[in-house]
């Protein structure tokens, strides 16, 4: 699952940045803050070939449930049509 895989990138980028923030002493509020924004940034720049795998396959599964319900429905308008 890429979506699984760039998560866990993520979120390991996320523990690392967090922890060096924390151990600079930077305080609990700003090492969250810093380590959100690294690991965003990081994943983004870094990562792009898992990041659009994870896109595509989250769409691929948002989109597979739709298409035999259009059919459906088009073919209920078209018999709608036909009278």
């Amino acid at each position: 699952m890429p979506v699984l895989k760039y998560f866990l990138i993520r979120f390991a980028l996320f523990a690392v940045i967090f922890v060096a923030a924390v151990y600079l002493r930077a305080g609990w509020i700003l090492a969250t803050i810093a380590a959100v924004i690294g690991a965003m940034a990081i994943g983004y720049l870094a990562f792009p070939k898992q990041r659009q795998a994870a896109a595509t396959y989250a769409a691929s599964k948002m989109n597979r449930g739709t298409s035999s319900k259009s059919g459906a429905d088009e073919a209920a308008e078209d018999s709608l049509e036909e009278r």
